[in-house]
């Protein structure tokens, strides 16, 4: 085994400021990932309510004309 120099100590706080900025990006774009997903889900949550409300009866809650010939085309 040979001695540990300060070239090796520099090369070791080298690799480890890498691995830890490598990690800190990943934990921003986990971070991001999921306020993207949250998004996603409020949109779609979004969708479905604009679909409900496009072919039903607002007062009585029954297919609205819309409603009505869109199930009868699926």
């Amino acid at each position: 085994l040979r001695d540990i120099d300060a070239e090796d100590t520099a090369e070791a706080g080298n690799v480890w400021r890498l691995a830890k900025a490598a990690l800190e990006t990943i934990r921003n774009l986990q971070a991001e990932l999921n306020e993207n997903r949250i998004e996603l889900m409020r949109r779609l949550e979004r969708i479905e309510k604009l679909k409900r409300i496009a072919t039903t009866d607002e007062l009585t809650g029954l297919a609205n004309r819309r409603g009505f010939f869109d199930s009868f085309e699926k």
